[in-house]
This record gives structure tokens, C-alpha cells and sequence, in this order.
């Protein structure tokens, strides 16, 4: 089996409208329509992506302080990976608040002990 049909038959490529939108480049543009070797689905963010989504990902960027460096895209990519998740019922894998933060100290600066 050619090494795109096993890709075809494994994995699906979605991503949303917005960020085609954000594809300024005509010749990026064209690429995207025509000349990806894989199918790209395109999901519409106001028929696809639901708010109760969108305020998952802002509160956990908000929790891990990450919120102002995303952006309005950014945030509804992510989104669409919890909705993803959502409709194929593994919405339960998701962390729902983040790690607790630990100090990193490289081994060099760890103490010794005998």
C-alpha cells in the first residue's frame, strides 16, 4: 500500500476556516486548494466550533497563564481539538486544569548526596 493511502486511510486533516482565512500568500493559497497530497477538511468556526469549547481552552490558558500570548485563531484551533474530541467521546482524556507548576533546576544544580 503507497504511503499516502495508508496516510489517507489513518488519519484525517481538519482545521478551520480562520485559519485559511489567515493564508495571505496567493501562492500559499492555491497550494492549500490544490496541491496538499491529502484531503483537508475545513470546518466553519460558527457552525462547528461551540462556546462551551472555546471556554475550556480560554480557562485553561487563563489557569496556565498563557491566555494573552494566544490568539482569537490560536484559541479556536485548540477548540477544535476539544470538540474533535467531543463527537469521538474522549473528551474524558482531556485535562481539565493544568499540571501543577514545578521548579525546574538542571542536574547540575541539584544537591549531591553521600
Amino acid at each position: 500500500m503507497p504511503d499516502q493511502q495508508k496516510f489517507d486511510e489513518i488519519f484525517d486533516v481538519i482545521t478551520i476556516d480562520s485559519v485559511i482565512k489567515e493564508v495571505k500568500d496567493e501562492q500559499a493559497r492555491k497550494y492549500i486548494e490544490s496541491g496538499l497530497d491529502f484531503q483537508l477538511q475545513v470546518k466553519s468556526v460558527e457552525n462547528y466550533i461551540q462556546k462551551q469549547d472555546l471556554t475550556f481552552v480560554q480557562n485553561f490558558a487563563k489557569d496556565t497563564g498563557d491566555y494573552r500570548s494566544l490568539s482569537l485563531v490560536d484559541q479556536l484551533v485548540i477548540a477544535l481539538g476539544v470538540r474533535l474530541s467531543r463527537d469521538r467521546d474522549d473528551f474524558e482524556k482531556l485535562r481539565s486544569e493544568p499540571k501543577p507548576l514545578t521548579e525546574f533546576k538542571p542536574l547540575s544544580m541539584q544537591p549531591e548526596f553521600d
